[in-house]
């Protein structure tokens, strides 16, 4: 596994207790470089009460909060998508995975399914191709020590490189407005 796909993996647990949001926890600390979309650090701090924000190192305010993004549940865990820009997704306590794509829209997640075959406890997301069309899995782990794969819809991985390269200038325009 490479340096950068290690850190991709890191998930850090521990109550920061920043005011004035309340306690919260570091769900992940990403490097995107400008060929993954920004060139800038990135972390997600998640509250137990399933808010979520997005930070940069450059500031120390959030570029975006979202304050209900699971319904209340506490985030687990989170993913964003290589292929896509605007898409990132959620696995929150209660067994539910929200998929937010911000291309189009903000306030809710695009979709929220839930795994009904046991308590997940954790989620990753795993990137390939068939031949030349880019494919996404999500693999989540349950308390009872199964592993479940499930391929993403195409609604959520880019075709094309015209695609991601469109979608790319509609996410760097999102972030230049928040």
């Amino acid at each position: 596994m490479s340096a950068r796909q290690q850190a991709n993996l890191e998930v850090l647990d521990g109550d920061l207790g920043m005011a004035p949001w309340g306690r919260v926890k570091l769900v992940k600390i990403s490097h995107v470089t400008v060929d993954d979309f920004l060139d800038a650090r990135t972390c997600w701090l998640a509250g137990a009460d399933g808010s979520l924000r997005l930070h940069t190192t450059s500031g120390d305010r959030p570029l975006i909060t979202w304050n209900n993004a699971t319904a209340g549940a506490p985030v687990l865990a989170l993913g964003w998508s290589r292929s896509r820009p605007c898409v990132f997704f959620v696995l929150d306590a209660d067994s539910k995975i929200h998929v937010w794509d911000l291309s189009a829209g903000d306030i809710f997640p695009a979709e929220t399914d839930e795994v009904k075959s046991g308590q997940v406890t954790a989620m990753d997301l795993s990137y390939g191709a068939e031949g030349d069309k880019p494919v996404t899995h999500l693999a989540v782990c349950t308390d009872a020590g199964t592993v479940e794969v499930h391929r993403i819809s195409e609604t959520y991985t880019s075709a094309t490189d015209e695609a991601a390269s469109t979608e790319m200038e509609q996410f760097l325009h999102y972030v230049q407005i928040i």
